[in-house]
């Protein structure tokens, strides 16, 4: 069930503002840095501004894991690892404003619970202030799926492919879905290539088809995503996340619920079978 179902279905949406308070003492945590969930975000939501009282740096996840991995980071560095659902990195340290419209908006998502997760530095960049206190950070966002982490609105999208050899382009074909989707997350079990187009394989360019990876993708080939599954867990949190449709051939009617793929072994095993899955959020 996607959004358009969810609002036919009486799901009331409306825009809403989330605040996040907290005070930090100096001795009680680290270099003024607190860390902690936010449970009313929605399921996936989407980010419209961010206001704080007093410099911040402010980062959002989607799980707690992520939450946890990425806390030593340094502020400034953007080394982030592959495994971290990084929803936003905001540096609010002005005395002008400590104020930030998104344009375009940030769009997030929860992977347990409905929970958003946050770090939380305050910062003292701007004569006068001090790195603890009471700071309030707090975000107008639109939710776009209720709480909770419910296979109502978030689904997987199994690609397979059998006896695939490192050789040639892999395998090719269509699969149904849904009109119009955001993708989260993927994963596969062999190390490999995916691609994914928002209209039938047959409508793919040859050029398109025999595209190495990390070359441009030709124009008017209708790619959402082009994905490399090269790690030891051959995992992947996208961020930011990906928006996916479909189309007819030659024309912007949107809606036919049918994607293209192709599927390449990318591993150190000659012939393999290879399944990937992609996490998406239907938005119709």
């Amino acid at each position: 069930m996607g959004l358009l179902n969810q609002v036919i279905a009486g799901t009331q949406f409306s825009r809403q503002s989330t605040t996040i308070t907290n005070t930090i003492l100096s001795g009680s945590a680290a270099s003024g840095s607190t860390s902690g969930s936010l449970p009313d975000l929605g399921g996936s939501y989407i980010l419209l501004d961010v206001v704080a009282n007093r410099p911040s740096w402010i980062r959002l996840y989607s799980d707690s894991a992520s939450m946890e991995i990425d806390k030593p980071r340094v502020q400034g560095t953007y080394d982030i690892s592959s495994s971290v659902a990084l929803v936003t990195d905001i540096i609010l340290d002005t005395t002008q404003s400590l104020s930030l419209h998104f344009d375009p908006p940030i769009i997030g998502t929860t992977f347990s619970n409905g929970y958003t997760w946050y770090n939380l530095k305050l910062l003292s960049t701007v004569t006068g202030t001090s790195s603890f206190g009471t700071s309030t950070v707090s975000f107008t966002s639109f939710p776009l799926a209720v709480a909770g982490d419910s296979l109502t609105d978030k689904h997987r999208l199994l690609i397979t492919g059998s006896s695939i050899p490192t050789t040639g382009y892999g395998v090719s074909g269509s699969i149904p879905t849904d009109k119009s989707f955001i993708i989260l997350s993927g994963s596969a079990n062999y190390e490999s290539r995916l691609r994914l187009y928002s209209g039938n394989i047959s409508e793919i360019p040859f050029t398109e088809t025999t595209r190495s990876f990390g070359v441009a993708p030709v124009t008017g080939s209708k790619l959402i995503v082009d994905i490399m599954f090269d790690s030891a867990s051959y995992q992947y949190k996208f961020v930011p996340l990906v928006e996916g449709y479909t189309w007819q051939s030659n024309t912007y009617n949107v809606g036919t619920g049918t994607v293209g793929f192709i599927l390449q072994n990318m591993s150190a095993t000659p012939v393999t079978s290879i399944s990937s899955s992609l996490y998406i959020l239907s938005t119709e």
